[in-house]
């Protein structure tokens, strides 16, 4: 054979093998990515889960009802006066209950082990967690939508200016949670006992309730209300804190008295929990009475944040059906169905509505027949974005934490 057939044929085989090598790479990673929807790491609490499960729910029969059926061509039915779809917008603040203890705890065991916070390390964690899908869901709107998103959607600033992408909002609040917590602690450090922290969460709650009610002064103006300065109000990081100050105050007495969380105390029914459950449903009778629109966002953190201390605590028949497995997929993918919800599939929802119509007279029927096909869909898209999108990035975070950590102890990495 000449040299230059050899030479072509070694270059053809080598191409063909590099090929192969890479297909087989992503097929791994596909495969790992699915195996990650269906196997529950053996760490993680199965009640958060559930409750993840149930925000997301909420959220997306809460947008469901206002105002995508109706934008889609949906008329009004009884069952939109359901207590599901009218506060299903309150989600949200159970999601910042889940966020704040989440990081919280991360931060506060960071604190008691090594007396510090790495402020750049756990911002690059979080960023392979969020960023990743979060980009890439600006890109569509880019490309299908207007307005196209500007520097303020890429800087994590959409809960305080005008934006293309509306529901981002508690990205942005999340993220600069993020940063806020880590620099508190670090501002303090060891210079307060850990439990001192909750005076300093008391006086940072003080100032939101101030700062809400200049708010609510200056907005509102004679004749109108709340709902007419709802983004005002609901969105900015400064007005809306105290879902994520609750998740905090959990994740703070989990750090600081952990015998608490132990198993032998939290098998069987917690009268602790259901303590904490009812003190909140009291708090939150009596601050309804004084002020409901003050105290509003108050409320809410009291009672997904006592749902979520008694969730943690109870072992028992009761809290039995939130550890499920079945609710482990959905909380995985319940960052992809909060992007991805309803503006993916504009004019497929609106045939999903009309095709209902076209089998049912009954507007109940045609509400929540084209909720249920809309969410599948959003959870087809969330799986798809989770294997593609979201589980490579996991991937590479984990490979980096691990390079982190045998560089910090001298050993060399996991293969």
């Amino acid at each position: 054979m000449p040299a230059s057939d050899a030479a072509l044929a070694t270059s053809s085989d080598s191409t063909q093998a590099g090929a192969r090598a890479w297909w087989r790479t992503l097929r791994g990673v596909l495969s790992s990515g699915l195996a990650e929807l269906r196997v529950r790491p053996a760490q993680q609490e199965p009640a958060l889960d559930a409750l993840r499960s149930f925000a997301v729910l909420a959220v997306l029969c809460g947008h469901w009802a206002t105002p995508e059926f109706s934008v889609h061509g949906g008329l009004p039915s009884p069952v939109q006066r359901w207590p599901l779809f009218v506060a299903g917008w309150s989600g949200v603040d159970l999601f910042f209950v889940l966020s704040g203890f989440l990081i919280g705890r991360q931060l506060w065991q960071e604190l008691a082990r090594t007396g510090d916070v790495r402020l750049g390390r756990f911002l690059l964690k979080r960023g392979f967690r969020i960023w990743p899908l979060y980009f890439v869901m600006l890109g569509f709107i880019a490309l299908l939508k207007t307005p196209k998103p500007g520097w303020v959607d890429f800087v994590f600033l959409t809960n305080y200016l005008p934006n293309a992408m509306g529901r981002s909002w508690s990205l942005s609040t999340e993220e600069q949670f993020y940063i806020a917590v880590p620099l508190l602690l670090l501002l303090f450090k060891r210079r307060i006992p850990m439990l001192g922290y909750l005076a300093v969460f008391g006086a940072i709650e003080v100032s939101v309730l101030v700062a809400r009610h200049v708010a609510l002064v200056q907005l509102i103006q004679p004749g109108q209300t709340i709902n007419d300065y709802y983004f005002e109000l609901f969105a900015p990081f400064h007005t809306h804190l105290e879902g994520l100050l609750a998740g905090l105050v959990i994740s703070l007495v989990a750090t600081a008295r952990p015998a608490l969380f132990s198993p032998e105390r939290t098998r069987g029914v917690s009268r602790l929990g259901l303590g904490v459950i009812a003190l909140a449903f009291a708090g939150v009778l009596l601050l309804r009475r004084i002020d409901h629109p003050l105290f509003s966002f108050l409320e809410l953190g009291l009672v997904f944040g006592s749902v979520t201390f008694w969730a943690l605590l109870d072992h028992s028949w009761i809290s039995a059906p939130l550890r499920l497995w079945m609710w482990y997929p959905i909380s995985r993918l319940a960052y992809g169905m909060y992007l991805n919800h309803f503006w993916m599939t504009r004019g497929l929802n609106d045939a999903i509505v009309s095709g209902m119509r076209s089998l049912s007279g009954n507007e109940d029927i045609v509400f929540l027949g084209s909720l249920s096909a809309t969410a599948a869909i959003s959870v087809g898209i969330a799986v798809l974005t989770f294997v593609l999108v979201e589980h490579p990035f996991l991937l590479l975070r984990a490979r980096w934490l691990d390079r982190s950590r045998a560089s910090a102890s001298g050993r060399p990495p996991e293969k």
